[in-house]
């Protein structure tokens, strides 16, 4: 979870990030709840969490949480 919300921090370079869009990986362990329970714990709590088709187990990238957008405040 660190490593994503430094990502979206250097992303939002300053701004206030409003909403995110991720993919969670099916060898994750994360549902969308559990995702949000956590990020509820970070500096991006009440952002807006959009959830992209799920990565699927044969993809490399199936035990991460992928990161496509973040909207910033305007």
């Amino acid at each position: 979870m660190e490593d994503l919300v430094g990502a979206v921090e250097r992303i939002a370079a300053g701004a206030r990030p409003v909403s995110l869009r991720v993919r969670l990986g099916a060898l994750s362990h994360f549902t969308p709840e559990h995702f949000v329970e956590h990020l509820q714990d970070t500096r991006l709590a009440g952002v807006e969490v959009e959830f992209g088709e799920p990565l699927p187990p044969t993809d490399p990238r199936s035990q991460s949480v992928l990161l496509e957008s973040v909207r910033v405040e305007s």
